[in-house]
């Protein structure tokens, strides 16, 4: 996907400055290559994958859902941030809302809070912390919507994220070509914790390696407290549940 093709499709959003969105995605992408050769942030370079596989990908669900689940001023957190995917992209279509990037490392946050800066986004929170230890302080019931493309298997991301969303919020999982098989061996936690999956999605992106499962999930009551458990006690229980 190149940028024009980007272009036409962030023309399908009401109300967006396309040209602003545009030039912030150019200078996201200038930066993230940038940094890249200093650190790694990042395994895909090319632009075109990049655009595809980084930006367009980070919207898919607001292309899909819209106002059903974003609108102006909400509460967003990105579970394991990384480079800033999803919740840069979302920032940068959705300029009010309020965001919270969380992630374990400092050199990727102080990335974002650079780029952050230069881009003039506002209203973005840098959280340097464990989620399930923001899970159980100050980040609990916060969120109107959690965001994660993390690698960590759905059960487990499940338990970092739905602690964080409040009562009919909603719990967005980025997941790849596993992700309904890793749903099944989700769905008792994720009811217990108080979540209901709303809608799954498949899409292809233009390229059979990398196929994007969406998973809306709909927190339907609050989570039990003892939740998120530390991170010792959801590995094993991703080992029990593995091993059954």
């Amino acid at each position: 996907m190149d940028p024009d093709e980007l272009e036409t499709i962030l023309k399908q959003m009401p109300g967006l400055d396309v040209q602003a969105a545009m030039q912030q995605f150019s200078f996201y992408y200038q930066e993230l290559i940038e940094t890249n050769q200093k650190y790694n942030l990042t395994r895909i370079t090319d632009q075109k994958e990049a655009y595809l596989k980084h930006f367009y990908d980070s919207i898919i669900p607001a292309l899909q859902w819209g106002s059903t689940v974003f609108r102006p001023e909400m509460k967003i957190c990105d579970v394991g941030t990384g480079a800033g995917f999803p919740g840069i992209p979302l920032k940068i279509i959705y300029p009010d809302v309020k965001l919270s990037l969380l992630d374990s490392s400092q050199k990727k946050l102080q990335f974002l809070k650079n780029l952050s800066a230069q881009m003039h986004l506002t209203d973005v929170d840098f959280v340097w912390q464990r989620a399930e230890e923001f899970g159980q302080a100050r980040g609990r019931a916060e969120f109107d919507l959690v965001v994660s493309r993390a690698v960590a298997n759905l059960r487990m991301l499940s338990e970092y994220c739905l602690p964080l969303v409040k009562t009919n919020g909603y719990f967005l999982a980025y997941k790849g070509k596993n992700g309904h098989q890793e749903l099944s061996e989700a769905q008792d936690l994720i009811s217990l914790l108080g979540g209901q999956v709303q809608e799954e999605l498949d899409l292809d992106l233009l390229d059979n390696d990398d196929f994007r499962t969406l998973f809306l999930i709909k927190k339907i009551k609050p989570t039990p407290k003892k939740y998120p458990r530390s991170n010792s006690q959801i590995k094993a229980d991703m080992k029990g549940t593995h091993a059954k």
